[in-house]
């Protein structure tokens, strides 16, 4: 018997408090990209939703694969993807800024020299963008699937 998926593939966004209306320019891009343009690859999409990207992750279910997670970074407010916290251990609010290396960004505070160091996640690509931007970069990844207690 022939199974035909009910869908081709569901997009959600990872925010639980979502603000809506920072998702109407993206999905509207999305749907004229696959429907008008006729173009399938999600990651063409992407690159002019930096304000999105600041708010939530993206992520795309498709039938019969791997979940795939879309994540905003930024060197300064979301290195390599991982979220900082706004206030230093030290108390000073958005005093740390950035170092940056390849492989490495070092988030230092300008009051106490408290230090952190990030890395990038493993498994996640970066998507092509507009070249000398200072408005970050949008990855690809696997999305981890938590386990539910039985």
């Amino acid at each position: 018997m022939n199974h035909r998926a009910c869908f081709s593939w569901i997009l959600t966004f990872t925010q639980r408090n979502l603000q809506t209306s920072t998702t109407h320019k993206f999905l509207l891009d999305v749907h004229m990209n696959r429907y008008i343009h006729l173009k399938q690859n999600f990651d063409i999409a992407f690159p002019e939703h930096q304000i999105l990207g600041a708010h939530s992750n993206v992520v795309v279910f498709r039938p019969q694969s791997v979940m795939t997670q879309y994540m905003w970074t930024h060197p300064g407010l979301r290195p390599f993807g991982h979220h900082i916290p706004i206030q230093c251990v030290c108390g000073a609010l958005r005093s740390q800024s950035p170092k940056i290396a390849p492989t490495l960004i070092t988030m230092k505070c300008s009051w106490c020299e408290h230090s952190v160091e990030y890395t990038p996640m493993e498994g996640f690509v970066a998507l092509k963008g507009k070249p000398g931007s200072s408005a970050g970069t949008w990855v690809r990844g696997p999305f981890p699937v938590p386990t539910l207690p039985l």
